[in-house]
């Protein structure tokens, strides 16, 4: 299972104008980023994950100053195409060495889930470091157990998830120094069940 993350960015590499072009709206995302423009304090925003800037670019437009970081160097290349408003760059989360206090809120929508739990918990620490005191962080996850890989949607390669119930990610979030604010149950997809959580 180690070497999975590398298997999953190699998929999205492999099918990201695919995924751009079938994730384009914000069908999924709008309610959870205007939820979240209405309770973030600051402008200085990290986009964990930000893949070809769909969210990037909203929130930008509402007025934050956003980088966006993805491990998969193809999104990140359609990113830049794209959109000229945020700073993007090609980084493993793993890699993440922004300074301490360094943003006044992060974003990482459906992104986290493809770290394994030991990787997810390393991450949670780092991103503890770099928000600001009080920032809001939010995160979607899939409802489950256990790490899955899969050959889903639109991208035909195998990528790793990684499955949470929420009173295990309230105890993870509060073990890196966080509280939940709130989270919803989100079943429209269908297929799977995500947990949209907003933490500080």
């Amino acid at each position: 299972m180690k070497n999975q993350p590398n298997a999953t960015i190699s998929a999205y590499n492999q099918y990201a104008d695919q995924y751009s072009k079938k994730y384009k709206t914000l069908r999924y995302t709008k309610k959870y980023l205007d939820y979240f423009i209405d309770n973030a304090s600051g402008t200085t925003l990290l986009d964990i994950g930000c893949g070809h800037g769909r969210d990037s670019f909203y929130l930008s437009d509402a007025g934050f100053d956003v980088t966006g970081i993805d491990g998969s160097s193809e999104m990140i290349s359609i990113a830049k195409q794209q959109i000229s408003s945020c700073k993007f760059e090609c980084c493993l989360f793993k890699d993440i060495g922004y300074e301490e206090n360094s943003f006044d809120n992060i974003w990482a929508s459906a992104s986290l889930l493809h770290l394994t739990k030991i990787e997810f918990k390393a991450i949670l620490s780092k991103i503890r470091k770099i928000l600001k005191p009080g920032g809001l962080f939010y995160l979607s996850m899939q409802e489950g157990e256990g790490e899955i890989v899969q050959n889903v949607s639109v991208v035909e390669a195998d990528r790793l998830f990684t499955r949470y119930n929420i009173s295990e990610l309230e105890q993870l979030l509060s073990e890196a120094g966080f509280s939940i604010d709130t989270y919803e149950r989100n079943d429209q997809h269908k297929v799977v069940i995500w947990l949209a959580i907003f933490a500080r």
